[in-house]
């Protein structure tokens, strides 16, 4: 089995999911080998980044971002789009063979001068001996070929095609290659007529000397390169068998020979190259993966305290204003006494969409541990994060949670906290709270706004002062500290 096909079953094999999210090492068909581990990706459909993508030494891709890693949904409000999931092998493949394509138009632009290098010295070489028309001909022809090349290259390098638009290059380059092989295999004949043996023994190891770059330079695309190398030898190689000498019979035999034993290696270094585009992508994805788990909250999947850290502040020190809103669920300890926790995690899931649901694309969602959650959204006027605090207040009250099957509907409330720009994000995390603990105690279910600590359910509202930096008790259970930053714990919901 080639090394290509025993990618290809690994990765299958890697898809047996452990308790942790990751595929366990298997043995199967009689045969120990080391499984490669890789995460379980979220099936997303497959696009191509723009935002954290960098090349890596080697020419692969590798994908990282600032707010959220590889394939899977983006944090909200993190600004990355979704990544190529990698859990599938014919995924995996692709993104390899695109690698190859670019490595392809990376590695070959040097070559398309050396040929025409070659053809020049070759021309020299023959000129006293062969038609100086026939000559002519020859070299013209390898420079409308050559200049089909360059402009293929400009057009290339220009563009920066990526990631699906690169197999559309493909067929082009091989177009325009194999047009400049065939003017050096198939047009040598014309040159190989009517001159001596020594200066057609000559001819013939240019096109060897051809051959032996075509391995090194489109070893990416094997199938490319088996058919370079042959147009470039087989027309030449006829021409000295039918010569009937001695000195062509031997070196049509070494050049089997060495045909044979580098067709052998090439294949090796080909599939070594492959495999490494297919590890070099399954391991970025992993590293992406676990750089993303480490900013999700994965009961809800919002951005959870990390994530409120990094991305708040990387937005409070950006343009415009941002207001922080702070919401803690009512009660929420009796949902779970009553219905228990199973229940009490899908309430935090549906809160999680509901939210999700009200803000735009460019907020940040975030669930800062237990039944509180956070969003940092950028306003024009500070009264704006107070108003969508209302508008999500009215969701939540108005949503039918129906928590399990013959149980009646389950009203679940939330009370809020509205801090306006600061320009620090520890402080107004301080003020957001104070004020969620002001609307706590005015009575729940109230959007309480720190700038003037007014209330609001139903036009009525009172204002409630809170000493600074108290820990204090609600009714759901304790609190943190006004800070909020003492403790990174997540609560158990």
């Amino acid at each position: 089995m080639n090394e290509r096909g025993l990618t290809s079953r690994r990765l299958r094999r890697a898809e047996t999911p452990t308790p942790g999210g990751c595929a366990a090492p298997t043995e199967s068909d009689g045969e120990c080998c080391m499984t490669i581990i890789v995460p379980q990706l979220r099936a997303v459909p497959v696009g191509w980044a723009g935002e954290g993508e960098r090349e890596s030494g080697r020419g692969s891709r590798v994908y990282s971002s600032p707010g959220l890693g590889a394939s899977g949904p983006p944090i909200p409000g993190s600004g990355a789009r979704p990544m190529p999931s990698l859990s599938d092998p014919q995924t995996v493949e692709r993104l390899a063979r695109a690698d190859e394509i670019r490595l392809l138009y990376e590695q070959s632009f040097l070559a398309v001068f050396a040929s025409l290098l070659a053809a020049m010295v070759l021309c020299a070489v023959l000129w006293p001996v062969q038609s100086h028309a026939v000559l002519a001909g020859w070299f013209g022809a390898l420079t409308l070929t050559t200049m089909a090349r360059l402009l293929l290259f400009h057009r290339y390098r220009r563009e920066r095609p990526e990631g699906e638009a690169l197999f559309a290059w493909e067929r082009p380059y091989a177009v325009t290659l194999l047009l400049s092989i065939g003017v050096w295999g198939i047009g040598s004949l014309p040159l190989l007529h009517g001159i001596p043996l020594v200066h057609q023994l000559i001819v013939y190891f240019f096109l060897l000397g051809l051959a032996g770059g075509s391995f090194a330079v489109y070893a990416p695309r094997w199938p490319l390169m088996l058919g370079a190398v042959t147009i470039l030898l087989l027309p030449g190689g006829l021409w000295m068998l039918l010569q009937h000498e001695p000195l062509t019979y031997g070196v049509l035999t070494s050049t089997a020979i060495f045909g044979v034993a580098v067709v052998r290696t090439g294949k090796v270094l080909v599939d070594r190259m492959h495999q490494s585009f297919v590890m070099g992508h399954l391991l970025s994805g992993a590293h992406a993966e676990a750089e993303r788990e480490a900013r999700v909250d994965p009961l809800t999947g919002l951005g959870n305290r990390r994530a409120f850290h990094e991305r708040g502040s990387e937005m409070l020190a950006g343009p415009g204003e941002v207001c922080l809103i702070l919401l803690d669920v009512d009660h929420f300890k009796s949902i779970n006494d009553r219905f228990g926790h199973a229940v009490g995690d899908r309430v935090l899931q549906r809160i999680a969409k509901v939210i999700q649901g009200a803000v735009r694309g460019t907020d940040l969602c975030v669930r800062l541990g237990g039944e509180e959650f956070g969003v940092l959204v950028r306003v024009v006027d500070r009264e704006d994060a107070a108003v969508l605090a209302e508008k999500l207040r009215r969701l939540l009250e108005t949503t039918d949670f129906c928590p399990q099957p013959g149980v009646g509907p389950l009203q679940v409330t939330a009370s809020f906290g509205v801090a306006g720009p600061t320009g620090d994000l520890r402080r107004a995390y301080a003020l957001a709270d104070a004020a969620l603990y002001r609307a706590k105690q005015a009575g729940r279910n109230r959007v309480v706004r720190a700038w003037d600590a007014t209330s609001h359910e139903g036009g009525s509202g009172r204002s409630m002062a809170r000493p600074a930096n108290v820990e204090m008790e609600s009714a759901d259970g304790p609190r943190a500290p006004a800070s909020g930053f003492a403790n990174d714990q997540e609560g158990a919901g």
